[in-house]
């Protein structure tokens, strides 16, 4: 797979389940971790908020969000007090999430090499959308590609455990 320059971090209590940053960070619940026996669920949700990524600017989030002062700062000096970026966090949390086209997602999973039937089935995407993912989910009928072994998923779960 090509490099992408993806980051994912994995956030307790995010109640979102994910969201993005600027510099591609990919911000995933940790219950996506705890909950689920396979990495399957949490590839599929990483694979939608890159795809929500695509489509919705971090960094002009985050310049609205932290308001015009701290967006001229931020732009002149580089730096970000803390009370903006907590502003932005509040408002990343409350706002409505943006909703990603069936053909986009299924795009974002052809080209990942993802199975998508385990997000459909544990995403709270629309049922046409869900829909859309399964029936055209191309490892339905044959073996799909590891995303990580058994080891390396457990060996994921107990770091999760242990912060």
């Amino acid at each position: 797979a090509p490099d992408t320059g993806l980051h994912l971090v994995i956030v307790g209590r995010w109640p979102n389940t994910t969201g993005h940053l600027p510099g591609n960070i990919i911000l995933l619940d940790r219950e996506l971790i705890d909950v689920h026996d396979t990495p399957d669920v949490l590839a599929g949700h990483a694979i939608a908020e890159f795809a929500r990524a695509q489509q919705v600017s971090a960094l002009s989030d985050l310049m609205r969000d932290v308001g015009t002062f701290h967006a001229l700062r931020f732009l002149a000096t580089g730096q970000i007090s803390d009370t903006a970026l907590q502003r932005h966090t509040d408002q990343m949390i409350s706002r409505p999430r943006t909703n990603i086209s069936s053909a986009a997602l299924v795009a974002a999973f052809e080209t990942a090499r993802i199975p998508a039937r385990p997000y459909a089935n544990n995403s709270e995407e629309s049922d046409q959308v869900k829909e859309r993912l399964l029936s055209r989910d191309p490892y339905v009928a044959g073996i799909a590609p590891t995303i990580l072994s058994d080891n390396d998923w457990v060996t994921l779960q107990s770091i999760c455990e242990s912060t």
